[in-house]
């Protein structure tokens, strides 16, 4: 085996050179008709029960992404009412302070 400097490490015995010659190959199937075409179609059409534990995180997510909004929605309201200064955050949304 000999190995190519700076190759892609993959050993290459003597006997088989990389390039033969050249060969013409003549398609005989219409596009889109192949056996790889019709597996590709396959695995794109394929749909899947979600597991349990898919369901559970989904569940958890979603649960914790609501607990995140209303604590910092409410972050506001007790900045008012303590009566602590605020600065005001603007974004292309507009001010976000009262």
């Amino acid at each position: 085996m000999i190995r190519e400097a700076g190759g892609d490490r993959v050993g290459r015995d003597r006997r088989y050179p990389r390039f033969v010659g050249r060969d013409k190959v003549k398609i005989t199937s219409n596009p889109g008709e192949t056996f790889l075409d019709r597996m590709i179609a396959l695995v794109e059409g394929a749909e899947r029960q979600k597991t349990p534990n898919e369901i559970a995180l989904n569940i958890l997510l979603s649960g914790l992404t609501i607990i995140f909004l209303l604590a910092v929605i409410t972050l506001q309201p007790f900045a008012i009412y303590s009566g602590s200064p605020q600065n005001c955050f603007r974004s292309g949304f507009g001010c976000w302070c009262a």
